[in-house]
């Protein structure tokens, strides 16, 4: 009935390695979104703003805690548009290190139709952010922000979000956080794998 003390010590140390994996995601998500939102504050703070959004966003629909994770940037640093373009990039390169990890992996699962349709969906995925950021680009550049200064709190909320999201990206930058992406995600790999 009782199990040996060896088997606990099994089990014990896998869920251990999985708890710390699971602190490299977060420790390495926080990295990220710092170099991306590039407020000066610490790695400490972006950790806990990166845990108690995703804390909130298992409890609550809607990906609140991403929404609020844009509030907690912006004070005192910027607009609460650009904090939420620097949580939208944040997620787009999760979005594309999941993409890059399903294509890699695809060989190797079984070929059912439902698949191909996360594969369809993850890439129209990419090109709607891809879209979205081109778009964001283009109408920057054609209307300049001194073109109307009487503009209430939603529109400039929204030229905020879309002047963010159309900062200048270097490849370096775009290389560095997709390899972000890509040690986190496979963090979170390793400590799926070790509890089961």
């Amino acid at each position: 009935l009782f199990p040996r003390q060896g088997a606990v010590h099994e089990v014990g140390l896998p869920l251990l390695g999985a708890v710390a994996c699971m602190g490299v995601v977060y420790w390495v998500q926080a990295a990220r979104w710092r170099r991306i939102a590039d407020t000066g504050l610490g790695q400490r703070r972006f950790f806990e703003m990166v845990v108690a959004g995703l804390a909130v966003n298992n409890v609550l629909p809607g990906r609140v805690g991403d929404l609020l994770r844009a509030r907690w940037v912006s004070r005192g640093a910027y607009s609460g548009g650009r904090g939420l373009a620097t949580v939208m990039l944040d997620r787009a390169f999760d979005i594309l290190a999941l993409v890059a990890f399903l294509l890699l992996s695809l060989p190797l699962v079984t070929d059912e139709g439902w698949v191909d349709r996360i594969v369809v969906g993850s890439v129209v995925a990419l090109v709607v952010i891809w879209a979205l950021i081109l778009a964001a680009r283009s109408y920057t550049r054609r209307r300049p922000r001194s073109r109307r200064t009487h503009r209430g709190l939603p529109r400039r909320f929204l030229r905020d979000t879309l002047e963010g999201l159309s900062d200048p990206l270097s490849v370096e930058r775009g290389l560095l956080w997709f390899g972000m992406s890509v040690l986190a995600w496979g963090a979170w790999a390793v400590a799926a794998i070790l509890v089961g």
